[in-house]
């Protein structure tokens, strides 16, 4: 798949800041209306035995740069 073929197979809903500070804000754009986390029971405060905590969001995540700062990996 080309670059310009990926962008266009991501149809983000609109951005929500997630975490801002110092000039950064970052955004996740999800690539998905709905998000389902396999393993995680309302009813019960947490995960189903034999489940694992991970899950995977699609999407894109895009930081927003105000001033001049050092990013660090």
């Amino acid at each position: 798949m080309s670059v310009q073929s990926a962008e266009f197979a991501v149809a983000p809903l609109a951005p929500r800041s997630i975490a801002s500070g110092g000039g950064v804000t970052c955004f996740i754009l999800l690539a998905e209306h709905d998000v389902f986390l396999s393993g995680f029971d309302h009813d019960r405060d947490g995960h189903r035995e034999g489940q694992s905590g991970t899950a995977l969001l699609r999407g894109i995540l895009q930081l927003s740069v105000s001033k001049n700062i050092k990013i660090k990996a």
